[in-house]
């Protein structure tokens, strides 16, 4: 047993690029190969030009195959507890209970690139799209940080505490948009979604928490649409939020409480 419990997979970094480069290193010395083979049909003035080509495409071969494996050297082991990276570096190791704050970063609507820090660190650790399943990490990693956090928040707001959750505003969304990793996403205009069992305030919006009957999640990778009393409907962002899977497991752990509550599909 691991300090991140049962091992659940190893996602390494450019997954599909380093395969690629190194087929592409394999190519070239089938080429060498294939050269040497044919080498005593070809004319003997051009031989030692064949020569130079065959230990040319044998080196960069050699030397693309190794890029290859190099690109892909590191990446994430993920356990039931939490994830850590490989090869293994001090302080590289993060437990699911030990993260305060999620981010994931969206492209059409898709996300590209999950963020994540413990209590008190400014500084973002990230996994992006092009570790090897991406999306099976993704999805064992917000299981397992909304089981470890939500009943955290929860017993919060038992106490009478409001809850904050972060969210990109609509000149940080524009500039989001240009951002080419976790630390340009993150450093956009700010502001706060705030979340207590009475109410949930974000933008110009105050709504009571007992005046929400449904929440549509239909298009959750646009827009998260609260359907209130009377017929009225407020949405939010959802890719703006930094936390959105967690604030949404955290009103559907509200809701329920509330009378008259459908969740549209």
């Amino acid at each position: 047993m691991t300090s991140i419990g049962t091992v659940l997979g190893r996602h390494r970094n450019n997954a599909t690029l380093s395969i690629l480069v190194m087929l592409f290193g394999v190519a070239l010395l089938a080429c060498g190969v294939l050269l040497f083979v044919v080498r005593d049909k070809v004319a003997p003035d051009a031989a030692q030009t064949l020569q130079w080509i065959m230990l040319g495409l044998a080196l960069v071969g050699v030397l693309t195959v190794l890029l290859g494996w190099a690109i892909r050297r590191g990446g994430w082991e993920q356990g039931e507890l939490g994830v850590r990276q490989f090869p293994e570096r001090s302080d590289d190791t993060y437990l699911y209970r030990d993260i305060v704050e999620t981010c994931q970063f969206y492209r059409a609507g898709l996300s590209v690139n999950l963020g994540w820090r413990r209590e008190g660190q400014d500084q973002w650790q990230a996994a992006n799209g092009n570790i090897g399943g991406y999306y099976k990490f993704l999805d064992r990693f917000m299981h397992g940080y909304l089981q470890a956090r939500v009943p955290v928040l929860m017993a919060k707001l038992d106490a009478g505490q409001t809850l904050s959750f972060r969210m990109v505003t609509t000149a940080g969304a524009i500039r989001r948009e240009f951002a080419v990793n976790m630390k340009g996403f993150t450093r956009g205009p700010i502001e706060t979604v705030q979340l207590s069992r009475e109410r949930l305030a974000f933008a110009d919006n105050e709504i009571r928490i007992d005046d929400i009957v449904g929440m549509d999640v239909s298009a959750w990778t646009s827009r998260l649409q609260f359907q209130l009393r009377g017929g009225s409907k407020v949405s939010v962002s959802y890719t703006a939020l930094f936390d959105g899977p967690l604030l949404l497991a955290v009103l559907e752990q509200l809701l329920p409480t509330q009378p008259h509550v459908t969740t549209a599909g």
